[in-house]
């Protein structure tokens, strides 16, 4: 699956480390069959949409520098969020992009910085 990058014009994006808690969790997922992938992205993206305040408008994926392995949500979500992997911790990335049409996009950075999932 090719890397989702949402266009620059419309979105504002803000890069981060993962949280410590989620690069581990994010390692056994990646070593998972597809539909297991499938349902933990699912999973982190309900908690992303509630933490956001913005149900059906999200996009989670998960994968690596110069490809996704897994994509749930639309496409063209008012907040994309993805998860890059790398093997080393320091390394694995969170990427937040929110559509320049919503504001206040500065909140949506602040609530989603270093997210942090429950399993």
């Amino acid at each position: 699956m090719p890397v989702l990058i949402p266009d620059g014009d419309a979105y504002d994006c803000r890069v981060c480390g993962q949280a410590r808690g989620l690069v581990q969790h994010l390692r056994a997922v990646v070593e998972q069959d597809a539909a297991a992938v499938e349902a933990a992205l699912e999973n982190l993206q309900r908690q992303i949409a509630a933490k956001a305040g913005r149900a059906g408008s999200v996009c989670v994926t998960l994968g690596y520098p110069l490809r996704d392995i897994a994509c749930v949500g639309p496409r063209d979500a008012g907040v994309v969020v993805k998860f890059v992997m790398d093997p080393l911790d320091v390394d694995c990335k969170q990427r937040t992009f929110v559509a320049a049409a919503l504001a206040p996009a500065a909140d949506l950075f602040e609530a989603l910085y270093k997210f942090i999932c429950t399993s």
